[in-house]
């Protein structure tokens, strides 16, 4: 499980360029992106687990708010000290805001009278709502005042150096520029889409299964040859797992030659994520005796053939960047799968060493499903785009305590026809509180740095998650009272 989940922590260079090509698609800049994408991918699992929790199988308050804590301090600290940057402060304000106010309204919803009703759920839900309106109609006005100005440069007049650095900086917000990962600087798609001028000369099938053999290669010459003995092992001990996560996620990468494009391999892979994405959430449904996700080759296996005899091996198909789209599908699933595991087998620790629900959901657990923030966010960093996987560090919490709840809250009281009754724990209190603290030390901080995310910043984020712990620790043995409120029956898995 470890050596899958360092292995996949590796095939991010291939979801990071994927989640770039997907938000480039889709016009979203890179805080948006962060906020929504990367938010969604990371924090769906944890909407799904909501569901079970209301059966009575545990409080939710501290599997989601203990998330939020790991994610908002330790995550986002990890950031600031190994890639410290600029951060826009509009963004910043609104989203803290948002979450603050967020996070506010569910536990008074929750705690003011025990119970959640139909209407507060819708409230709850449109807050949410309320919150991408307003980031969207900010991209929005922002691509507009790009255009506005765009057209006074025109004029002479206008087009003085003050401008034209106003202008380059509103690109850069409305937008997402593809970055080299070690020069760091903005790079020609078009120039890395073919290998040279004359490729459109050689035969379409051209060194068709070295290709495909050199692109299911896990282990990477140079990379083997500048390592130690230590790197040669870690090389070797996650080279099958890589090898499998190559066979199936498609890589869309405009750093490479081709865009990574393989003739072969990609159109192999084109069956696959939609089988796997339909057998994951069709629970082995069959339909006239046949498994549901066996549907799937109706439609992706004309798909294949088309794209054989249609495309070439030195030059990408138009269409190659749709296929970013599976790679980002594909990434999360895996990553997912990888997490869940690790939880189980945190869970069982905590059920050896007798400790509580709530005290597993804010520690073990909550480190256990928040493994794919910390590799998504730290990865989108090391390649240039801290602004994105900080903004995640909003948008996964954001999404987890309003959106999670807002759901599930829905579907409870609409299916049961009764306010629902919300288990918090002995320690789901606490996880309010220090999520909320921890949200409000963002509007503080950031406003003292000038908006500057520093190294400084992130061992003050470590510092304040250890404070979370030790209450947490002392809660759960009882050694000084937590914020439960008194009728709270706590769960405790025997």
């Amino acid at each position: 499980m470890v050596a899958e989940i360092k292995a996949q922590s590796k095939r991010y260079k291939s979801f990071c360029p994927a989640l770039k090509v997907v938000s480039k698609m889709l016009g979203l800049n890179e805080h948006l992106a962060g906020v929504t994408l990367l938010a969604f991918g990371n924090g769906s699992p944890d909407l799904i687990g909501t569901f079970s929790n209301l059966d009575g199988a545990g409080p939710m308050f501290p599997d989601l708010f203990g998330a939020g804590v790991y994610v908002v301090l330790l995550v986002a600290g990890l950031i600031f000290v190994f890639y410290p940057f600029e951060i826009q402060w509009h963004n910043v304000l609104r989203d803290a805001c948002f979450l603050s106010f967020g996070i506010i309204y569910v536990d008074y919803c929750c705690v003011s009278d025990g119970v959640v009703t139909r209407t507060e759920s819708v409230l709850i839900m449109s807050v949410y709502i309320l919150y991408l309106m307003v980031i969207f109609i900010e991209l929005f006005l922002l691509k507009q005042t790009v255009k506005l100005l765009q057209s006074k440069l025109k004029d002479r007049k206008y087009a003085t150096a003050a401008n034209l650095a106003k202008l380059e900086q509103l690109r850069a917000e409305a937008g997402i520029e593809i970055i080299d990962r070690t020069s760091r600087l903005s790079i020609d798609v078009n120039r890395t889409r073919t290998m040279s001028f004359d490729a459109i000369l050689n035969k379409p099938n051209k060194d068709l299964m070295k290709q495909f053999f050199e692109s299911l290669n896990p282990i990477q010459k140079e990379e083997w040859l500048e390592s130690g003995i230590a790197g040669k092992l870690y090389i070797a001990i996650t080279a099958p797992v890589l090898f499998v996560l190559q066979v199936f996620i498609p890589v869309v990468d405009y750093e490479k030659e081709r865009h990574g494009w393989s003739k072969l391999l990609n159109s192999i892979q084109i069956p696959w994520v939609p089988m796997i994405l339909i057998y994951t959430l069709s629970d082995n449904l069959f339909i006239l005796g046949i498994p549901l996700y066996c549907y799937t080759l109706l439609i992706t296996v004309p798909i294949t053939i088309y794209m054989l005899y249609t495309t070439r091996t030195d030059i990408p198909p138009n269409y190659h960047h749709i296929t970013a789209l599976y790679g980002v599908v594909c990434s999360i699933l895996i990553i997912y799968y990888s997490a869940s595991e690790s939880v189980e087998i945190l869970r069982v620790i905590g059920i050896v060493t007798n400790r509580s629900n709530s005290f597993l959901g804010c520690t073990l657990q909550a480190w256990g499903n928040s493994i794919g923030d910390l590799v998504s966010t730290i990865a989108l960093a090391r390649h240039g785009y801290p602004r994105m996987g900080y903004a995640a560090c909003f948008g996964g919490p954001f999404f987890n305590s309003i959106s999670s709840f807002g759901g599930v809250f829905i579907y409870e009281t609409f299916r049961s026809e009764t306010p629902i009754f919300v288990p918090q724990g002995s320690l789901g209190e606490n996880c309010v509180v220090f999520q909320f603290i921890a949200t409000i030390s963002v509007l503080i901080w950031s406003t003292l740095t000038n908006f500057s995310a520093r190294r400084s910043i992130g061992i003050f984020n470590f510092i304040l998650y250890a404070i979370f712990l030790v209450f947490v620790f002392l809660g759960e043995l009882e050694i000084i009272e937590t914020f439960a409120p008194e009728n709270e029956e706590e769960i405790i898995d025997e």
